[in-house]
Formats: C-alpha cells, structure tokens, sequence
C-alpha cells in the first residue's frame, strides 16, 4: 500500500499550468519583440479568459475550458483557483508594464497598454 502523501509529490499544480501557459503566451514580453496580430490576439483571449476565472461576476459554478467545458458545481471563490489567478494576474500586469516601453513598434504598445489596462480593472473593479 503506497502512502496517500507521496502521490501527490510530482503533481503537476495550478501554479505550474499557469507558469507554462504565461511563458508561452507572452514570450515577446521577455524578448522585447513585436507582438503580430495573431498573437495579440491570442493573449487578449487568455487574459479575459484568466479575468473570467477570477470569479468577480455573479453565478454559479466553475468552468474551466480547454477545448471543451468542464463544468464543476463548485463557487469559484470557495476554492483556490481566484487567488492564483489574482497572482498570476498582478505578475503578468507587472511584466506587461515593465515591458510595454521597449516594445519595437507602435501597436504592441497600444496592445499592452491595453491587457494592462483590463487587467487593473479587473484586479481593482470600482
């Protein structure tokens, strides 16, 4: 019989998913490079997708999407999954900020400008 404590030792975390998923997604910020439309895109959907998981709205129960739905019955702010996201959030906003000025073109400025702007709001909702 295996003990219950060492399944858990090579887990991959939620910290690690969003890690990964923040390197991939935003590996222009780290190179200083211009960000094509494509890939504007595609950070602006991660990170309305990562404000949607911080649970500001009012409903029911959580729903994580990776090509398909998963629907838990679970509130989104009784578990950890918002406090990670806020994490994650306020880092990337930190990067994006500290970036933006160094961006080669005018667009990925704007661009980062903006995630950084949504980000704020949704971090600080007035």
């Amino acid at each position: 019989m295996t003990n219950s404590a060492n399944r858990f030792t090579n887990t991959y975390t939620i910290d690690e998913l969003f890690t990964d998923l923040k390197k991939g997604i935003w590996s222009e910020l780290a190179a200083k490079k211009k960000i094509d439309g494509h890939r504007r895109n595609l950070q602006k959907a991660y990170a309305e997708r990562m404000i949607s998981l911080l649970g500001n709205n009012a409903g029911g129960g959580l729903t994580l999407s990776m090509g398909g739905a998963m629907s838990m019955g679970t509130d989104a702010k009784k578990t950890d999954v918002s406090s990670v996201v806020r994490a994650h959030l306020s880092s990337l906003r930190s990067e994006i900020q500290a970036a933006a000025p160094s961006m080669p073109d005018t667009m990925s400025k704007y661009h980062l400008q903006d995630v950084a702007n949504r980000i704020k709001n949704a971090l600080d909702p007035k």
